[in-house]
């Protein structure tokens, strides 16, 4: 209770614990008093119709998916101060329900399970054929596995709610980082905050823990990378790594102070020649953040000559494009890289010709005398063994 001018006030002890950053105290602790006091200060009410002005803050808090109590008493905290049974009145308001009701009330379907708040039908009044439409754009974006559909789904799913697929489509078989595991990851990088994060590599098939700080985000084709510095428990960077988002299983808050020192990636020199349809693919896809490469057209030819920069941690991913993209681009720089390329097609030719496997892997910083030396130094790693039969043949033939 708050004595004002206009007579004593009841304020929702929630918010007013919400906006102070405490638990809610006794009401009748002098302190507490004191607190209501500021925060009915802080937020004056307009003089007529502030009820209007709360049922539009909860509409558009519960427009963007389901929210919390302490939410939706934020929002309403906009239009000034929250009375101690503003929020329920509201929610009865909107719901059309008790006396608050009638044959001509518009009831808004609003239900509450606990502490949220949510929407069982979009806040638009949508027509047969809208929600059709938006029911296929829900479903098409849940069955692409790409990286993020899970996260884009559930932003979906409160904005659209009831209408088309749900989380549980296809597409969230892969990705298993929710929305309050990529704020985290997001927030961690704008502020260079160390998280802990859960991974499972496709390589070892296994799962392990990292201590990372995220830096930034390249495109890869298929796959969006994480490119990150692993730390120590001091906050000491070590160890760049890339990580694939689809495969980010949780991330956690590490409980450490942000780093006081920017991050600087170790980065190549990235020239390229390409075909123009396939410079076209590349700038569409923004593969390997190409929107800022510097690129011209040469003349009288269908080529675009290409000069960027790229982390070195991901040296395996531009190795794997290229290769993909044999005969269609010319790779120039750095020199480790036209020779990890070259390593691999040479191995590939092998494989098919004499069925010897193996791994051709790019060694980063590997010294060569000139692009020439690059391209013709492609004997197999020593430290890779080749397997499998010397000659292809076919299947035995059955006698029986």
């Amino acid at each position: 209770m708050v004595d004002t001018d206009a007579g004593p006030i009841k304020v929702d002890a929630r918010d007013v614990a919400d906006w102070e950053g405490r638990s809610v105290a006794d009401p009748d602790d002098p302190m507490w008093r004191s607190i209501a006091e500021r925060y009915v200060d802080a937020h004056p009410r307009p003089a007529a119709r502030f009820s209007d002005g709360q049922r539009v803050a909860i509409l558009r808090c519960l427009a963007a998916g389901p929210a919390d109590t302490r939410s939706v008493l934020r929002a309403m905290r906009q239009v000034g101060y929250v009375g101690a049974s503003d929020l329920e009145n509201r929610l009865r308001d909107l719901r059309a329900t008790g006396k608050r009701g009638g044959d001509h009330a518009a009831a808004l379907p609003v239900v509450s399970d606990g502490d949220v708040h949510r929407l069982t039908q979009p806040l638009p009044l949508l027509d047969d054929l809208q929600r059709t439409a938006l029911g296929h754009v829900k479903t098409l974006v849940a069955r692409q596995p790409t990286p993020l559909v899970g996260h884009a789904m559930q932003v979906l799913d409160g904005l659209l709610p009831g209408v088309g697929a749900t989380t549980g489509a296809d597409g969230n078989r892969t990705m298993r980082l929710g929305t309050a595991d990529m704020q985290r990851f997001e927030h961690a990088r704008t502020t260079r905050t160390p998280v802990s994060v859960e991974y499972h590599s496709m390589n070892s098939g296994r799962t392990k823990t990292y201590l990372l700080v995220p830096v930034t985000y390249v495109p890869t084709g298929p796959a969006m990378k994480a490119v990150c510095v692993e730390v120590d428990r001091d906050g000491n960077p070590g160890e760049e790594r890339q990580f694939a988002l689809e495969r980010i299983h949780r991330v956690r808050d590490a409980d450490m102070p942000s780093l006081a020192e920017p991050i600087h990636l170790r980065t190549e020199p990235l020239h390229l020649v390409v075909m123009r349809d396939l410079y076209r693919i590349m700038a569409d896809r923004n593969q390997f953040n190409i929107s800022e490469f510097e690129a011209r057209e040469l003349p009288d030819s269908d080529h675009w000559e290409v000069y960027g920069e790229f982390p070195v941690v991901l040296g395996w991913d531009v190795m794997e494009q290229m290769c993909a993209w044999a005969g269609s681009v010319v790779v120039y720089q750095p020199l480790w890289l036209v020779n990890a390329v070259m390593r691999r097609l040479h191995a590939g030719l092998s494989a098919m010709q004499d069925s010897e496997l193996r791994l051709e892997k790019p060694r980063p910083g590997e010294a060569f005398a000139d692009l020439e030396d690059a391209l013709f130094r492609v004997e197999p790693d020593p430290v890779v063994a080749p397997v499998g039969p010397t000659k292809l043949a076919p299947p035995p033939r059955r006698t029986s």
